[in-house]
């Protein structure tokens, strides 16, 4: 059996303690299974979007930030045999 999966996120700009950008994200798996056998190829932000995942003030009394930026666009291969 083949599959495709597929998904799109869009975020607008929005406020949440510190103001944070639109963010874009598209992320897919194309792959083929059988009884035994699973094997896929995957994508995830293939918009290669950048956006900090996360946000966190380290020093409040200087106005620093620390933000975490989500990881780059990425691929693989994934292969599962079930006994």
């Amino acid at each position: 059996m083949n599959y495709v999966l597929c998904d799109y996120i869009y975020r607008g700009e929005y406020d949440l303690v510190n103001s944070r950008d639109d963010r874009k994200e598209l992320n897919a798996r194309i792959g083929w299974r059988n009884d035994k056998w699973n094997l896929s190829i995957w994508g995830k932000n293939l918009t290669d979007d950048e956006y900090a995942s996360m946000i966190n003030n380290v020093q409040k009394w200087s106005g620093n930030q620390a933000h975490l930026l989500a990881p780059p666009k990425t691929y693989g291969i994934d292969l599962h045999y079930n006994f």
